[in-house]
């Protein structure tokens, strides 16, 4: 599937993921003091088959400071009541963050200012420096 901007969509496959789940925090009552809805997913960068190195190396310097010390990516969700939706939120989290580190970055191009910009900024200033200009006190012959 290819995304807007012909970037391909990526999806990590089920194998390479683990979870580990325990129970939420806040809001639920009973039903959150017996479901252990809340789920952490792992994800082992240096074990992904998918991703070349040099891929790897690119998300590794997007999440220096997720990565742990075992080269994997955690992803904590406990929004939703029901563990299957978490699990689902945690794997889009995932693939959209990996999507959002390779995304190629497009250097910007700096472009010459309009004439009418500028005509627009150099009135805007010539306005402010007038009002500042009017917030000054003369002296007239020793007067104020």
């Amino acid at each position: 599937m290819v995304t807007k901007n012909n970037f391909p969509k990526i999806t990590i496959p089920e194998d390479e993921l683990e979870f580990d789940f325990s129970r939420a925090s806040g809001k639920g009552g009973q039903n959150l003091n017996k479901r252990s809805t809340r789920v952490q997913l792992y994800w082992s960068i240096g074990n992904s088959k998918i991703f070349s190195e040099q891929e790897k190396r690119i998300i590794r310097n997007a999440f220096k400071n997720r990565v742990t010390q075992n080269d994997e990516i955690i992803f904590a969700v406990q929004k939703e009541k029901s563990q299957d939706q978490n699990r689902d939120t945690a794997r889009e989290l995932l693939n959209n963050a990996i999507q959002k580190a390779l995304k190629p970055k497009i250097k910007r191009i700096a472009t010459k200012p309009t004439r009418g910009s500028v005509e627009k900024r150099i009135k805007n200033k010539k306005e402010l420096g007038e009002k500042k200009e009017l917030r000054k006190v003369k002296i007239v012959n020793g007067w104020l």
